[in-house]
């Protein structure tokens, strides 16, 4: 009797550690794709891997970057693959194409930093490759192979071979209206050789949410605080680019020879998204589904889906 309780108390304690733990470090999945709606074409498909850490508050990097000692800040090393594709991916002749297909692999570097609940702000860097050099023609060919897809037929007219620089700032603001629902804005600006423009959302929470600078939401759930709880919330909104440029469509800002097909992007695009995140100390999950609207003339407007899984450590 007396060895039972023994053993009963350890793990009382054990559970107790576990769940008093502070998890500074987080790996996660990010995959996109439109096959959830039997869709295939345009953003057909995307995969993130990304490793994020918490950057300690006794660091040389805290003290050069931080507001304040109330600051948190993240460092986010990340890479992805993107495939993008013409909406009949059978056709093999230019004229029956509404857009180049492209592939896009690139490694990520951004750091996060929120001074305040409400609001936060990241800065990332990408350097990337775009055409037949990425091998994502090959991959998503053996991949349609072997789930007995339609094969894509048109990779001979990607985009060509380059090497993209591209920078990104965000910037998020929420405003809490009632205890269980709040309105975040996200304005975003990419700049670069890959992509160049203009971003606005506004998103609402609604449920169990975090702040901003403690939330799955803007990528922050990292925290000091050992006995930190979960969060379950639903989400949706709306938002549009104002698109400078995007090679994945239009080509080489700087190559004369540019591609051996590409059309002009459209310059305003809408959006709309909804979602549900769930995280315990330990696990999130998330998964979204976006509406585009057109991005080339004579196309049509794409919806795809997004699951994330990120484990904390």
């Amino acid at each position: 009797m007396r060895m039972s309780i023994i053993i009963i108390l350890c793990c009382v304690r054990i559970v107790g550690f576990s769940q008093s733990r502070l998890y500074s470090k987080e790996f996660s999945v990010l995959t996109d794709n439109d096959v959830f709606f039997f869709r295939d074409y345009y953003y057909t498909a995307g995969q993130d891997l990304a490793y994020k850490k918490l950057v300690d508050s006794t660091s040389h990097l805290f003290k050069t970057l931080a507001k304040s000692d109330t600051s948190k800040i993240l460092l986010t090393y990340k890479f992805g693959i993107k495939l993008f594709t013409p909406r009949g991916i059978s056709q093999t002749e230019v004229s029956q194409m509404d857009r180049p297909y492209a592939g896009y692999d690139y490694l990520s570097i951004g750091i996060k930093r929120f001074d305040l609940v409400d609001r936060g702000f990241s800065f990332s860097m990408d350097l990337g490759l775009v055409g037949e050099s990425s091998r994502l023609g090959q991959v998503q060919s053996w991949w349609h192979k072997i789930l007995k897809l339609r094969a894509p037929k048109g990779w001979a007219w990607q985009i060509r071979d380059e090497v993209v620089f591209n920078f990104n700032y965000r910037y998020w603001k929420s405003w809490r209206l009632k205890t269980k629902f709040d309105i975040v804005s996200t304005s975003s600006i990419n700049a670069g050789t890959a992509s160049n423009k203009l971003s606005q959302d506004l998103t609402f929470r609604v449920l169990n949410f975090k702040t901003l600078k403690e939330s799955n939401f803007s990528g922050s759930f990292l925290s000091k605080n050992s006995r930190k709880s979960g969060e379950i919330f639903f989400f949706g909104g709306i938002g549009f680019d104002y698109v400078v440029s995007n090679i994945f469509i239009e080509g080489s800002l700087f190559r004369n020879d540019k591609s051996p097909f590409v059309v002009d992007a459209l310059p305003i695009i809408f959006r709309q998204h909804i979602g549900l995140i769930y995280s315990t100390p330990k696990w999130t999950y998330s998964s979204t589904i976006t509406h585009l609207s057109k991005e080339v003339a004579g196309g049509i407007d794409h919806i795809y889906g997004s699951l994330d899984i990120g484990f904390r450590f």
